[in-house]
């Protein structure tokens, strides 16, 4: 059961304690995509469809950058540096 101080003690931990990431090679993302499939396409972003998978058993949404997707580019830059935190 999850209490307020677990919850608490799990959002610090995000922000305060060292990074833990594992990079995935494409191999990996399109096994985990099945290969891009239309079936696990979750949406368009502006600058590429996402993806629905799981990897290391934990779900995930996979973003695919479009290559003519000039402004999208930075979009999608900017969005990785948030969400790891660099």
């Amino acid at each position: 059961m999850n209490t307020e101080s677990d919850q608490k003690k799990t959002v610090d931990s995000i922000g305060h304690g060292p990074a833990r990431y594992r990079r995935y090679d494409i191999e990996e993302i399109e096994e985990a995509t099945n290969n891009f499939s239309p079936s696990l396409k979750i949406g368009e972003g502006g600058y590429g469809p996402v993806y629905r998978c799981e990897l290391d058993h934990t779900p995930v949404a996979v973003k695919v950058l479009k290559p003519d997707a000039a402004q999208g580019r930075s979009q999608f830059q900017q969005e990785v540096m948030i969400i790891c935190n660099c």
